[in-house]
């Protein structure tokens, strides 16, 4: 069975700073943390703790540093809006790529493991063509990953369904795996189902498929919840349709050895994320054989 460890992005922690959000994420026990490796980052609850490197100087890398000394595991979201692998424009592309290896050289500069990236959309004659582009970049940054000592996951969202897996199976690389995000699936149920209980037993079973066919290639977990009422993710853990118990045990009988990370879009940031820890533990516990505590 994988040791699966519990751990923090720092997009949980709308509007606070970087230095803060990584002391409260210390705080509550967290062995490991998820870094906003760009700027300008938010969402519906305010804007996150993030930064660009290039913008950092001496007197932040350094106070980043010292702060990520108090976990054992540190990984990192690269840049993706406005960012793109992929892009109808060869300028574009070309910035998306250089600011998204800037993030990746300086995750591993801070011991990181595992950088989460996206792929998006782009106008191409076919998706034949766009899945090709798509797979060359994903190479591309696992050459770079591969280089530098640390591994990229490739999110879950784009592309949907099968493609994705597909995708995976394309690139092929030592250093690119997956990224499994809990609430980026909901294209896989129909609009007829949803908001209804056949409709979350379906996104459920679909979840656990999505780890079978992802097998050991799936090296991360984004974790939070799927409200019931509008699908909504990115909400407090054990307050929507997610079966986590379902899910941790599948997981386990996978022997995913992955971090667990959480991210949290709620306007009571630290209070959601206590009580989806909290749930969280109390799952892992019930996945794992008798005896085994569950990891913090």
């Amino acid at each position: 069975m994988g040791d699966m460890v519990l751990s923090a992005s720092t997009a949980c922690f709308a509007g606070a700073t970087m230095e803060a959000a990584l002391a409260t994420a210390a705080d509550m026990g967290f062995r490991a943390v998820e870094l906003t490796l760009w700027g300008e980052a938010f969402h519906s609850v305010g804007r996150l703790p993030g930064m660009w490197w290039r913008e950092a100087g001496e007197a932040e890398r350094r106070v980043l540093r010292q702060a990520i000394e108090a976990f054992e595991v540190v990984d990192g979201h690269l840049p993706f809006v406005n960012c793109p692998l992929v892009s109808a424009n060869k300028f574009v592309e070309e910035l998306g790529r250089e600011l998204i290896a800037e993030a990746l050289d300086a995750l591993a500069g801070l011991g990181g493991r595992v950088g989460v990236f996206h792929v998006a959309p782009c106008p191409v004659p076919s998706y034949d063509d766009l899945a090709d582009r798509l797979a060359d970049a994903c190479r591309w940054l696992g050459d770079r990953a591969g280089k530098a000592g640390v591994r990229v996951a490739l999110e879950t969202g784009y592309p949907v369904g099968d493609a994705f897996a597909e995708l995976i199976d394309a690139v092929e690389h030592p250093a690119v795996g997956a990224c499994l995000d809990v609430g980026h699936l909901s294209a896989a149920v129909g609009r007829e189902q949803r908001n209804t209980d056949r409709g979350a037993e379906a996104y459920n079973t679909h979840l656990l498929g999505v780890v079978d066919r992802l097998g050991d290639r799936l090296w991360h977990c984004h974790v939070h919840d799927v409200r019931f009422d509008d699908w909504r993710d990115h909400r407090e853990a054990g307050t929507g349709l997610i079966d986590f118990p379902a899910l941790l045990t599948r997981l386990s009988e996978r022997g995913f050895a992955g971090r667990l990370v959480f991210e949290l879009e709620e306007p009571a940031t630290v209070a959601a994320l206590e009580r989806s820890k909290a749930h969280l533990e109390r799952a892992l516990a019930a996945a794992s054989p008798a005896g085994a505590p569950p990891q913090g």
